[in-house]
């Protein structure tokens, strides 16, 4: 309740709401998980692949959204587009949003919201984003990645 009175303050001082999300595709799909025997531990290896995919995306309050889509580190080039301007970003929870790099480095200029652990169904971007991976983009990452 606490964070939607700030959200409604926010949209009364004219801030403009973006709500972001990101994620990563690689040559193939990784599926985590594994069957095991009870109380025997298995070990699986995973591979580190060098390049990957980045999909950055930005839905604001009145549903126009923007994909940036590339090879490499991609936050920092597309908050360019947004400074000088007063933002509210809302994201969600992933402990990667609040480290102290993200924090001090790219979004020191904008207000940043964090939506609470848990809850992908309050961030637009989230069923966006799964849309595209269930799309096959991974076809997509494959062939940037080899180049």
């Amino acid at each position: 309740m606490f964070k939607i009175l700030r959200i409604r303050k926010k949209q009364k001082e004219q801030y403009k709401l973006l709500f972001l999300d990101e994620t990563t595709f690689t040559h193939h799909t990784l599926n985590p998980k594994c069957w095991q025997i009870m109380e025997e531990k298995k070990y699986r290896k995973f591979t580190q692949l060098k390049k990957s995919l980045h999909v950055l995306g930005f839905i604001g309050q009145k549903g126009f959204g923007c994909f940036q889509i590339c090879v490499g580190n991609l936050i920092e080039e597309a908050i360019k587009f947004y400074q000088n301007q007063q933002l509210l970003i809302i994201m969600d929870n992933c402990p990667i949003h609040h480290s102290n790099y993200r924090k001090s480095k790219i979004f020191s200029q904008f207000n940043v919201l964090f939506l609470p652990s848990y809850s992908p169904q309050l961030n637009p971007m989230e069923g966006s984003l799964e849309y595209l991976k269930i799309n096959n983009i991974q076809i997509l990452a494959r062939k940037l990645t080899q180049q």
